[in-house]
């Protein structure tokens, strides 16, 4: 999601988004003694959440058919509670992409509201299929999902990776980011990302690691390279979360430890994979020239 340049306070988004029982585990993620590590704990309510999401520019992309739990009803309506996906779900990928310009999308198959969880599967032929052949109709062959990193009292089953086996195989030409890289599933995560050629892992949220247990990190990250290698990995933060400054430089000084690479195998994170994972193997999901990329951020004010 994407909030320009003004500010909520990480609680108040989190809190409307429906997703204040994480906050303990993206606290322990955020370095300590940065400004961020102390913002004010008040939280504000669901209502006061949405109203300030509502009064941003409408420049805001929810682009997706299912999202964070108060931010999706905010969109949705009652629909949000559906177990199908209806036409009023594909419009709103329609306006999306039309109205906004929306190039991917992100889905929240996990989610924990009024005391249940509304899980849904990847896999799933009602809920899923209809949205994925919908976003290749709108020219949208790029869909990122969340895995792992459970929030809430919610079956952790529904947070593990197995259904992006069915997603991979019945839609080859959509590419697939699992994010988190389906952590505490990092080992499944990479045996599926080896076998289909269209799935790929997002390190936001992994990447707080960098800084906060960085040989965690790089067991992480090792692992990673060694079994589908440098290309299959998509850089990700938690902006707007807080700012990823910090972490980009971590990451561009980061190496795997000596020890780890011969006790493992695992390939040395180099510059030009580091270039690939913080940029170069987003801009070719999307079909983009690098060269071309770089040149026009040149001539922008």
């Amino acid at each position: 999601m994407y909030l320009t340049r003004k500010h909520l306070s990480r609680r108040t988004l989190l809190k409307g988004a429906g997703v204040s029982v994480g906050l303990p585990l993206l606290d322990a993620m955020i370095p300590a003694g940065t400004a961020l590590a102390k913002t004010d704990a008040s939280d504000a309510d669901i209502a006061a959440a949405l109203d300030a999401v509502d009064a941003l520019p409408k420049g805001i992309n929810y682009a997706g058919y299912i999202g964070h739990s108060a931010l999706r009803t905010w969109a949705m309506g009652e629909r949000a509670f559906e177990e199908e996906a209806g036409d009023d779900d594909l419009d709103l990928m329609e306006r999306q992409v039309g109205e906004f310009g929306a190039r991917a999308f992100k889905f929240y198959n996990v989610r924990y509201d009024y005391g249940s969880p509304y899980p849904w599967r990847m896999d799933d032929p009602n809920i899923a299929f209809p949205v994925f052949e919908k976003a290749q109709e709108l020219g949208v062959n790029l869909i990122g999902v969340h895995k792992g990193v459970p929030l809430g009292p919610q079956p952790i089953e529904h947070t593990q990776t197995w259904d992006m086996d069915g997603a991979a195989a019945n839609f080859p030409d959509i590419n697939f980011v699992i994010f988190h890289v389906g952590l505490p599933f990092l080992d499944e995560t990479c045996w599926q990302l080896i076998r289909y050629p269209n799935l790929y892992a997002s390190i936001a949220a992994t990447i707080n690691f960098v800084v906060r247990a960085p040989r965690m990190f790089a067991e992480i990250l090792g692992k990673l390279l060694f079994w589908c290698g440098e290309d299959k990995i998509i850089y990700g933060s938690e902006a707007p979360l807080f700012h990823p400054q910090w972490a980009l430089r971590a990451f561009m000084d980061f190496q795997i430890p000596q020890d780890l690479c011969e006790g493992y195998g695992y390939p040395q994170l180099t510059d030009q994979a580091k270039r690939k994972i913080l940029g170069e193997n987003l801009l070719r999901l999307h079909g983009m020239d690098l060269a071309e990329a770089k040149a026009r951020l040149r001539t922008q004010p």
